[in-house]
């Protein structure tokens, strides 16, 4: 896949030894263990066993002789030389095809010329660019039809496929409840830490007690981070990060090793906890994407590998990779819907960023939403009886959203969230902007990303571990600091109509007499840390907490009291570009943690000072009635919308969750035109986060034709000849141990066509073969 100019699939590269990809139909000589004719299903790896020789014979050689010179994809691959590795993917180094070349024994392994690239050079980088992809294999994500599960099926009464129904819909309940209970346990667990670390802070703030302070939020933070990267680094790196990309490249049936294991969760579960309280600029989103996969990938599947024990004895459907696709994806959408308290908008994300066409069902939409409304629920009970403390009388309207301060009876949304025709201009423009903001974001980080994947392997988890210290160190201390050297600003004069604000009364210790007492005015939501009584720190509201708690400050902080401008121009703008640039090292470390909850923070806080330059403008104009209509609240919301659209290119599915997360029901149209402009103008300005991952480690990923024009434009020039095998190892339908055993010892991939050999009467020599 290019960057805009060719999209051309590979396959990975030739291999002196054992087995050979080869990368169009080329003629073997003599090979006992190759089938003749048929073909490689998809992108899968089909090998070959042959000589030296063999391994040297020119792919566009055997194209001229069966007449397809590929002029199809040449006219559109038009580079040379090193620029070639650019012009596949533009996140890949030109010195890292050095580096990955290396496997390659020499020169004299590679063909004359790869079918598409102009000259020797640009089959060497291309080829080094695809080793990758030796890592994965395919998997077959089609129901079973072969004439033995039809003779199974003949002998199966009518009451184990009633039965077997039932037990998807209750199967897929209990994925929404199990993942209602994770997202409990990991979200007290999380809130308790967090606490823990903020009210000791400041209660050595409050006496006076600076440098014990600042010790124990940068030392207790880093010895989370050290929780967070250790598990990680040492013994699941492919719990790293989010999930979300790799979730996408298994639903669209590539197999990717110790993804969806019981290890992996635990290792995941208890480092995002860890990373999250530690302060780290990463979110919780992307992460219960992965989360809940596991969840639904082992309930579905009634059993564990790794504890080596299955329940459904009768139901051998479920086993089935189909079947457990389904299941995945419904503990995906449960997953997101749990931590988001988002049913409706866990399905679409399941869908539109995770899913694939093969997912194109009713009954499984339903199913999912069955799991997402079950998991919201429980968690919602869950959430009540753990802050009151019993069962009895609770009302589950009286919840709060996932990103609001207070319910809705409290915040009124319907007059908060306001905003004028002309104002979809304005939007129509923030959006524009966040596209671009958003392609750089992902260029940038993908840079980061490659610098990573050179200097700080995945094989070195020494050098992994000690990159998380590193950034959490800059990043605690940045934070401190901001808080410590933060102006002062004056309460709002209505600070106590403000919810959750208490007045309490202390003596004046210069008074003997205690005639009098002092007033203290506080608030949860605003902190004072350093700053005398009376007034707040404006860095601190923002910097000494969580994305997540911030992100609710900046969206709906003052809007009960009508009260908007809380943050100043230099907080607003330190915290966005503090986020934005920390969240470029930090995210894909190894750490578990995403990008949505962050990048909908800096979305937040880009809005506001949206909204405070069109109120400066309209003030300049005259337009005094105007600006005082402006609702900083609309802008953080559409802000945040449009940055996570023009960085992850997400559209109906982060329409919906941010209207449900944020109460935003009236902002329907405006989100849909501010996420349309930021998808239009990051695809033309780059590549999505989560398809610029999949291009990066070279997955054979491909996208809907229906999205990418260049795709469809490739699919239909392209015959299934000029980039499939013609030679591939094939296994007759009782074959004996020795050849299964020379097979899998020759070859890495672990899928093998099945083919009957015939001999015609008549005709020696003559052999036909039936699948």
């Amino acid at each position: 896949r290019g960057n805009g100019d060719v999209e051309v699939a590979f396959s990975p590269p030739l291999r002196r030894e054992s087995s050979v990809v080869m990368f169009s139909p080329t003629p073997r000589e003599s090979s006992e263990s190759s089938g003749k004719g048929g073909f490689a299903g998809g992108l899968s790896r089909s090998s070959a066993i042959g000589s030296e020789e063999s391994l040297r014979l020119s792919a566009i050689s055997s194209l001229k002789k069966r007449g397809a010179t590929g002029r199809s994809t040449d006219r559109y691959l038009k580079v040379s030389g090193s620029e070639g590795l650019k012009h596949f993917s533009p996140y890949l180094a030109e010195s890292g095809a050095g580096a990955q070349g290396k496997a390659l024994r020499s020169e004299r392994d590679l063909p004359s010329h790869l079918h598409g690239a102009p000259d020797k050079e640009s089959t060497r980088v291309a080829l080094a660019m695809f080793q990758n992809m030796s890592r994965y294999a395919s998997q077959n994500f089609e129901p079973s039809d072969s004439q033995v599960d039809r003779s199974a099926a003949l002998n199966l009464p009518r009451r184990f496929y009633l039965l077997s129904n039932l037990y998807r819909w209750l199967l897929a309940l209990a994925i929404g409840l199990t993942m209602g209970v994770v997202t409990f346990v990991m979200y007290t667990v999380m809130q308790v830490l967090i606490g823990l670390k903020l009210s000791t802070t400041q209660a050595f703030i409050s006496e006076g007690e600076t440098p014990a302070a600042i010790s124990f939020f940068v030392g207790v933070g880093l010895l989370l981070a050290v929780g967070a990267t250790v598990p990680v680094s040492f013994f699941q790196p492919i719990a790293a990060g989010s999930g979300i990309a790799e979730m996408k490249v298994y639903l669209n049936g590539i197999h990717i090793p110790g993804l969806l294991r019981l290890s992996t969760f635990a290792t995941k579960a208890f480092s995002l906890c860890c990373s999250i309280s530690s302060g780290l600029v990463v979110g919780t989103a992307g992460p219960y994407v992965h989360l809940g996969a596991i969840v639904g990938g082992g309930i579905g599947s009634l059993g564990s590998n790794k504890f080596k024990f299955k329940l459904n004895k009768g139901h051998v459907d479920f086993q089935s990779k189909f079947a457990h696709r389904s299941f995945v994806t419904i503990g995906i959408a449960a997953g997101i819907a749990t931590i988001f308290t988002a049913p409706i908008g866990g399905v679409l994300i399941a869908y539109e960023d995770c899913g694939s066409f093969y997912l194109a069902s009713t009954k499984m939409f339903w199913q999912c939403f069955l799991a997402t409304c079950s998991g919201v629920f429980l968690n919602q009970i869950l959430t009540l009886v753990y802050q009151r403390g019993r069962i009895d009388h609770f009302d589950t309207t009286d919840y709060t959203r996932a990103f609001a301060l207070y319910d809705d009876l409290t915040a009124n949304y319907a007059a908060v969230y306001r905003y004028s025709w002309w104002e979809v201009i304005s939007f129509a423009v923030m959006g524009a902007l966040a596209g671009l903001a958003g392609s750089l974001f992902v260029n940038l980080h993908m840079r980061v990303h490659k610098f990573r994947g050179r200097f700080i392997p995945a094989t070195a988890p020494w050098k992994r571990a000690a990159e998380v210290l590193a950034i959490a160190s800059v990043t605690l201390a940045l934070a401190i600091s901001l808080c410590y050297f933060s102006p002062c600003e004056p309460l709002p004069e209505n600070i106590r109509d403000y919810p959750m604000t208490e007045v309490v009364e202390v003596s004046d210790p210069e008074d003997a007499t205690n005639s009098s007492a002092l007033v203290q005015v506080s608030n949860p939501n605003i902190n004072q840390l350093w700053c005398p009584n009376g007034t707040y720190s404006a860095y601190g509201t923002l910097f000494m907490q969580p994305a997540g708690m911030s992100l609710k400050e900046i969206l709906h902080l003052g809007e009960t009291v009508d009260i908007q401008n809380q943050f100043t121009w230099e907080a607003l703008l330190a915290y966005m570009c503090m986020v934005y640039a920390f969240l470029i090292l930090t995210y894909g470390c190894s750490i578990a943690g995403g990008t949505m909850v962050p990048l909908l923070t800096m979305g937040s806080a880009y809005g506001r000072l949206c909204a405070k330059i069109v109120t400066l403008a309209l003030g300049a104009m005259g337009q005094d009635q105007a600006a005082q209509n402006i609702s900083y609240a609309t802008y953080a919301v559409i802000g945040a919308a449009s940055l996570q659209s023009g960085a992850s290119r997400m559209t109906l599915s982060i329409a919906v969750l941010v209207m449900e997360t944020c109460g935003a029901l009236e902002l329907t149209i405006p989100l849909m035109i501010t996420i349309f402009f930021a998808k239009i103008v990051g695809d033309w300005t780059g590549t999505g986060l989560y398809d610029a991952y999949i291009a990066l480690k070279g997955v054979p990923y491909l996208p809907e034709d229906e999205i990418s024009y260049e795709q469809k434009m490739v699919s239909e020039k392209l015959d299934v000849q000029e980039i499939m095998t013609s030679d591939l190892v094939c296994l007759p339908p009782v074959p004996t141990i020795g050849r299964v055993v020379q097979v899998l010892k020759t070859c890495k991939h672990s899928a093998f066509p099945v083919l009957e050999e015939e001999r015609e009467e008549g005709e020696e020599g003559e052999e036909g073969e039936k699948e």
